[in-house]
């Protein structure tokens, strides 16, 4: 092609355009341009909402997992009460998401809650990642049931974690099987507030229908194997490994872990906890009779705890 010297020409590669026009970069091109034109680089692709220490880009304040069916539908008829209920998903192989906003307008804590699609610390690890992927929740909140283990503890009464113990890793030699458990403390800034929500509470709520809720605080464990034997070798190797143990489960763990995993050098994620209601005592007269008062009472927990687990804001919400 040739080129006439009166003619005004700019040749052009990586752009489609011809005359005054905003410009997109799709691919390689060659062409002609007359005019002033402005260059828009495309945008990369969004890969979820920007972390940040205020919370500004998250899509929630705080995330809550559950496991079984009676769990999640104890969460939900609490979050049912709350202003601004909706529910959607976040993507469409995903779970359904049911949203809320807990307290005044001006100060809201936004919640969201999925049901993860299996039971087990694998599958925590998995809905954990996915949902710090999708909504980027300050706070990771794992709430249902779990076998009490430890002295004093009553059906009914609800524990939050402060560590959790896995008690799946081991050796088998011809001696005899050797734990080789693993732990996972809560952050400090998780711990500040779940003192200050027992002071403030007095270690007693209540649920929605009235009843008195004994709240504890303290290490769960959490496995693969249920325990249903007050005389089981790991309910052993618990208590041994710490005395102050409360609770077992089978989904803490891999939460924990995948947070510490990923969690990075700056404030947000601010952490994970377990909120746990007593249906049984991991005995052999364990059964699913108090699954759903166990439940009720974990929600009803997690809805007391929520002005507390708000890191952008002051308890009182003037912050």
């Amino acid at each position: 092609m040739s080129k006439n010297s009166n003619e005004p020409t700019v040749w052009n590669v990586g752009i489609h355009a011809t005359g005054d026009a905003n410009v997109v970069n799709h691919g390689p091109a060659v062409g002609r341009i007359d005019g002033d034109v402005t260059i828009t680089p495309t945008a990369p692709p969004r890969t979820g909402p920007v972390a940040t220490a205020d919370n500004k880009g998250a899509e929630v304040d705080v995330g809550i997992l559950t496991v079984l069916a009676v769990e999640h539908a104890a969460v939900v008829n609490a979050m049912r009460g709350l202003r601004g209920y909706r529910t959607d998903r976040v993507s469409a192989t995903g779970a359904l998401v049911h949203h809320a906003e807990f307290g005044p307008p001006q100060s809201a804590i936004r919640v969201a809650v999925a049901q993860m699609p299996t039971p087990g610390n694998e599958s925590a690890a998995v809905s954990y990642l996915e949902l710090m992927r999708a909504l980027a929740p300050g706070v990771v909140v794992l709430v249902g049931i779990a076998g009490g283990i430890g002295k004093g503890v009553a059906l009914g009464d609800v524990v939050l974690s402060d560590a959790v113990v896995l008690y799946d890793p081991r050796k088998v030699t011809a001696d005899g099987v050797r734990h080789r458990g693993d732990s996972f403390v809560v952050s400090a800034a998780i711990r500040h507030r779940l003192n200050e929500f027992l002071v403030e509470t007095g270690g007693h709520v209540r649920d929605p229908h009235g009843e008195p809720v004994r709240v504890l605080m303290g290490p769960i464990g959490a496995g693969a194997a249920v325990i249903a034997d007050r005389g089981s070798a790991d309910r052993e190797w618990l208590l041994e490994f710490n005395d102050k143990l409360l609770a077992v489960e089978t989904e803490s763990a891999g939460m924990a872990r995948a947070f510490h995993q990923v969690a990075g050098p700056t404030d947000r994620p601010f952490g994970w906890l377990a909120i746990r209601g007593i249906s049984d005592l991991a005995d052999g007269a364990k059964n699913d009779d108090h699954h759903e008062s166990a439940s009720r009472h974990a929600a009803a927990v997690a809805m007391h705890l929520l002005p507390h687990l708000s890191f952008h804001r002051s308890i009182d919400g003037r912050g």
